[in-house]
């Protein structure tokens, strides 16, 4: 998902370790826990809800939840990677303090370790916005369901 350190630039094998996501990936995998499906794109909800029939209306909502859950666990990945690359950076900067690097703010590890851990966090609020977005929806469609409900109940 995110660009990997350079690791010819740090040859030790402690690095390396660092880099569990893949792992977490794979152990989920072998758990039977795999990616929700969900594509890459939301289900279109229309303006006015109330137009929509019966049956398109349970169609959506089974859409919508299945790309919320699909938001889930993609939130999730984003979360997990940006403490891989905070870690990294961490790792990086006590390598670097170690060698004695006067500079290490400018070393080019550094500065790859920076930027990586910049796009994880990026990355982890832009997945979080769209799923916050996507429950703004999903509440819009479920008090439509509610006063549906209202209204069946009358008869």
């Amino acid at each position: 998902m995110l660009p990997e350190i350079d690791k010819d630039m740090l040859e030790d094998e402690l690095f390396q370790v660092l880099d569990t996501m893949e792992k977490v990936k794979k152990r989920l995998e072998i758990m039977g826990i795999k990616e929700p499906p969900g594509g890459n794109r939301p289900p279109e909800v229309p303006i006015d809800v109330a137009k929509i029939t019966d049956d398109k209306w349970s169609e959506l909502y089974s859409k919508l939840l299945g790309y919320y859950d699909y938001l889930s666990y993609q939130c999730a990945l984003a979360e997990g990677f940006k403490k891989e690359a905070d870690a990294k950076l961490k790792y990086i900067k006590a390598k670097l303090k170690t060698k004695k690097i006067e500079e290490p703010e400018v070393d080019p590890l550094h500065v790859q370790a920076v930027s990586i851990k910049q796009e994880a966090e990026q990355l982890f609020l832009m997945v979080e916005a769209a799923k916050a977005a996507l429950t703004k929806k999903m509440d819009m469609v479920s008090r439509d369901f509610e006063r549906r409900r209202a209204e069946w109940e009358r008869f």
